[in-house]
């Protein structure tokens, strides 16, 4: 099984790290550093540069022909329409990804305090200052920079490699332009506590870049569920320590 394992030793001179965009994210595991290094120290602007859809020459690359012939209809969802409206496609999938962002850092910060919301239940306020100041403070941004990356691991590579994985990756490369694509599960450690959650990466002209904090074969979302150890995390996705 193909296995890629991160071990992160960061001596933190600086506290305010600073990435440049340019970085070479020549492997999964550079643009996963970048990502949670952006996270931790509070600059979201750099973590959306992670994705693919931030840079005009990819988003150059969509074809809508091929995949308005993948849908077998123009449907009046999502954004199908020529390369000289790229913006909006942009625009609509950087919102997405700015959405699996928000879900990755509520997970964090909220979990103890509103697990409910993390379900999608609202947050009742009833006109008490009290309970929004309450909500604010736990995300407070500072509060990140106890985030590390323990490990990244491919996701069943037998299954990404079958057939059926590989005809709809076909498709997708038509459609997007990408080189390669490839689902992968995360820990992470915060709080003294182990949290599990997916990627899916993409590769344009040799750099890779986050698509989505989705690993929808392990029916990953985009948000993070609390893991007890390394060792259950193993376990449960049959990986090797």
């Amino acid at each position: 099984m193909k296995k890629f394992t991160i071990s992160l030793i960061f001596i933190l001179i600086l506290i305010n790290n600073v990435y440049s965009q340019d970085d070479n994210w020549n492997s999964i595991s550079s643009v996963m550093e970048y990502f949670v290094n952006s996270i931790k120290n509070g600059n979201i602007e750099q973590t959306v540069q992670t994705s693919p859809y931030y840079y005009d020459e990819i988003i150059s690359k969509f074809d809508p022909k091929e995949s308005i012939m993948w849908m077998t209809a123009i449907l009046p969802t999502g954004i199908i329409m020529p390369v000289e409206y790229k913006v909006l496609y942009k625009y609509f999938n950087l919102s997405g990804y700015s959405k699996n962002i928000q879900t990755f850092i509520w997970s964090l910060l909220l979990y103890e305090k509103y697990p409910e919301f993390l379900q999608m239940s609202p947050i009742h306020v009833n006109n008490d200052y009290k309970i929004i100041e309450e909500y604010l403070d736990q995300l407070d941004i500072n509060r990140l920079k106890d985030l590390e990356l323990i490990r990244i691991d491919l996701y069943k590579p037998d299954l990404q490699t079958g057939e059926g994985i590989k005809r709809l990756n076909e498709v997708n490369q038509r459609i997007y332009g990408f080189e390669e694509q490839w689902q992968y599960t995360a820990l992470y450690k915060f709080n003294n506590k182990f949290f599990v959650g997916g990627f899916t990466t993409e590769k344009y002209e040799d750099k890779w870049y986050i698509s989505n904090l989705n690993c929808s074969l392990a029916n990953f979302l985009g948000g993070l569920i609390i893991c007890p150890s390394i060792a259950e995390y193993v376990k449960a996705f049959d990986y090797e320590l």
